[in-house]
C-alpha cells in the first residue's frame, strides 16, 4: 500500500508528464499501461545502442571498434563467447524481434549473466530482472511481459537503461 499511497500526489499531473505516468504505472492495469505508453514508445536509444555498439559487436571485422566505441580498455574485455551463446540459446524465440536477440546478447558479451550468475532462462523468469541484485516481491517478469501485446516494445525502452550499464 506505501507504493500507491506515495505516488497518488502523481494524480493531477498532466498526461504526458514524469508523475503521470509513474501513477498510471500502478493504478493502470498493465495491458492498460502498456497501451497507453509502448504502443508507439520512443526507442531511439535502443536504436543508437544498435548503431553505435551491437551492430560492431556482431561484426567480427570490426571488434576492434568495439573497444573504442564502449570504452573498454581492451577487446578482451568483451566476452564474444557468452554473446554468441546467449544469442544462440534466444535466437528461435519468436517473441522476440532480432534486434532484442542481439541486445541480449551483447549483454552476455558485457558479462551481464556472469556477473549476476544466472542463466537466460532464469532472467527471464525473475521479477528483479532489471537488477538482479535487488529482491523485490512485485512486478512482472520478461516471460509475462513478453505475453502482453507492446511488452516487446517496453522491453526495447528498459534494456539501454538497466543499472547494469552504470559505469
Amino acid at each position: 500500500m506505501e507504493e500507491k499511497e506515495r505516488v497518488l500526489k502523481y494524480k493531477n499531473y498532466p498526461e504526458g508528464s514524469v508523475g503521470k505516468k509513474v501513477y498510471d504505472g500502478v493504478f493502470l492495469s498493465f495491458t492498460d499501461y502498456l497501451k497507453k505508453y509502448y504502443a508507439n514508445p520512443d526507442i531511439s536509444t535502443f536504436e543508437l545502442w544498435q548503431k553505435k555498439y551491437i551492430d560492431i559487436a556482431f561484426d567480427k571485422d570490426n571488434y576492434q571498434d568495439l573497444a573504442k566505441a564502449f570504452g573498454y580498455r581492451s577487446i578482451d574485455k568483451h566476452n564474444f563467447e557468452e554473446q554468441y551463446s546467449i544469442y544462440e540459446q534466444i535466437k528461435k524465440d519468436e517473441r522476440l524481434d532480432e534486434e532484442t536477440k542481439r541486445f541480449i546478447g551483447f549483454m552476455a558479451g558485457n558479462n551481464f549473466f556472469q556477473k549476476h550468475n544466472i542463466g537466460i532462462n532464469d532472467w527471464f523468469n525473475m521479477k528483479n530482472w532489471t537488477n538482479p541484485y535487488k529482491e523485490i516481491n512485485e512486478g512482472k517478469t520478461i516471460d509475462e511481459i513478453l505475453s502482453f501485446d507492446y511488452g516487446l516494445n517496453y522491453l526495447k525502452t528498459i534494456l539501454p537503461q538497466l543499472d547494469h550499464w552504470r559505469r
